[in-house]
């Protein structure tokens, strides 16, 4: 008899959400504006440390951040949102995860 080949449930392809990172958007990163770095330091860290963040947009968070106060970067789950903060904190830039009230 022919074989059948099936994919076990464990190895299922993940959706597009999921590839983007964007499977469970429970938190959101912020970014806070201060008065020690430059703003071209803060673009050029946030490209360098958030995955798939290009110049143009990091430059919109900065300028949200100096004008607002702060901006979200990005919407995660939780130990990706901690992952980066730490990462941003560690190149000196004020940031804080919070839950996501949105969605």
């Amino acid at each position: 008899p022919p074989v059948t080949k099936t994919r076990p449930k464990s190895v299922a392809k993940m959706d597009s959400k999921q590839k983007r990172g964007g499977g469970n958007r429970g938190y959101v990163l912020l970014l806070h504006n201060d008065d020690i770095n430059k703003k071209d330091y803060v673009v050029n860290v946030l490209t360098s440390v958030v995955p798939n963040l290009d110049s143009a947009k990091a430059l919109e968070i900065m300028e949200e951040a100096h004008s607002e106060g702060k901006a979200p970067v990005r919407k995660c789950d939780e130990p990706e949102a901690r992952e980066l903060c730490a990462k941003l904190r560690e190149n000196g830039l004020t940031a804080t995860v919070e839950p996501n009230m949105n969605e």
